[in-house]
């Protein structure tokens, strides 16, 4: 990996603080799942509405379940993207054991996290592939 900048620098550190707050935050208030209903649900009626509706309509349906938890999922993703811009599968690891290290309590559920987040960032075929 290149020797980075200054500006690199804090923006590395500036991403590994935004992490730790999201990470935070998805600890404080996740939502319980499955979301609960007022009856009884069949797959089948769930998988139709989902399959008929707009990209837009499933993206905000990801949101009215659980906002928060969705936003953080989100957010983790496009970091680890930037984070693949600057420097690869290997930055990505170093930033998500040091990140998962901010809370010994944690830990183990941060990488997991950041794990399922990151995987298929940096393949262009997006599938699977990538683990810290």
């Amino acid at each position: 990996m290149n020797a980075h900048t200054e500006t690199q620098i804090t923006e590395l550190q500036r991403i590994e603080r935004a992490l730790d707050e999201l990470l935070r935050a998805a600890t404080n208030t996740r939502a319980p799942w499955p979301p609960k209903h007022d009856g009884p649900v069949m797959v089948s009626a769930i998988l139709g509405d989902y399959l008929d509706a707009t990209p837009k309509q499933r993206a905000a349906e990801a949101f009215l379940d659980n906002p928060v938890g969705e936003a953080v999922r989100q957010a983790v993703t496009t970091l680890g993207e930037r984070l693949y811009e600057l420097g690869g599968l290997k930055l990505m690891e170093d930033v998500c054991y040091r990140v998962a290290a901010l809370d010994a309590a944690r830990e183990g559920w941060r990488i997991d996290v950041l794990d399922k987040r990151f995987d298929g960032i940096g393949r262009e075929d997006g599938r699977a592939g990538w683990c810290c």
